[in-house]
């Protein structure tokens, strides 16, 4: 059974055909882009540029060009590569999961730590799974690993996981820093060491994990909560070091 196409260039090319035909019918789009204009001002933050990718009226761009949270209008058409558009493949100008972090692009990182049964994530449903992942005991690991590839620095990481995120629950006079007089939350890390997920290495008691066998760089060597060791050489020197804030 052939698997259901994902993007027809066919009918896509058919219908740019009919709309040159027949000509712009534009409330459609007018009404798309003071929607999507309205949106982004309620966004808390400035965008250096933004692309509109082969809308076929200027509408998009006119919405935005005003919005003071967008620094450059780029208007990109998409291109097919071969001769025939139908049966061309799209390409890929950009990959952005290789491009650098920018500037201030980030915020925070923060994770929910929402584990489950094994039995709540049947194989090959994405739709029937339980919703969340049991991430918190990877999360340095995993950000660390994409952040480095996008030439981030340690720095970065103790923003976004430590003192922005502290900053947020109103707990900087206690946490996110290095300080004296605040908890000594910390960590003895190697960034330039990785490891590959193992699951029956993982402390969480559902070993289900989205990052199975993925190189990972960044290996805690010891962790300490409010100045007591909790972690130490891959195994807990002391349990229930947690306390409610």
């Amino acid at each position: 059974m052939a698997p259901t196409p994902l993007f027809d260039r066919s009918l896509l090319e058919a219908r740019r055909r009919r709309a040159r035909r027949l000509g712009p019918a534009t409330f459609l789009m007018d009404r798309a882009a003071e929607d999507f204009a309205d949106r982004l001002a309620a966004v808390l933050r400035r965008f250096d540029g933004a692309a509109d990718l082969g809308t076929p009226t200027g509408a998009v761009r006119a919405a935005l060009a005003g919005n003071g949270a967008i620094g450059t209008m780029i208007a990109v058409t998409p291109a097919f590569d071969g001769g025939d558009a139908g049966q061309g493949a799209l390409r890929v100008v950009a990959d952005v999961e290789a491009l650098p972090f920018a500037s201030g692009a980030l915020d925070l990182v923060a994770s929910d730590h929402s584990p489950s049964l094994p039995a709540m994530k049947p194989p090959g449903d994405f739709t029937r799974a339980w919703g969340g992942i049991p991430s918190l005991e990877l999360s340095l690991a995993a950000v660390w690993t994409g952040a480095r590839a996008r030439g981030a620095a340690a720095t970065d990481l103790a923003r976004w996981l430590s003192a922005a995120p502290a900053a947020l629950a109103g707990l900087t006079h206690r946490k996110g820093r290095i300080e004296a007089g605040l908890d000594a939350d910390l960590v003895v890390w190697d960034p330039d060491t990785s490891f590959v997920v193992n699951p029956e290495r993982l402390q969480q008691r559902h070993k289900a994990t989205p990052y199975l066998g993925r190189r990972l760089f960044g290996v805690v060597h010891t962790t300490f909560v409010r100045g007591g060791r909790v972690w130490e050489k891959q195994r807990l020197a002391r349990a229930h070091g947690g306390k409610l804030l």
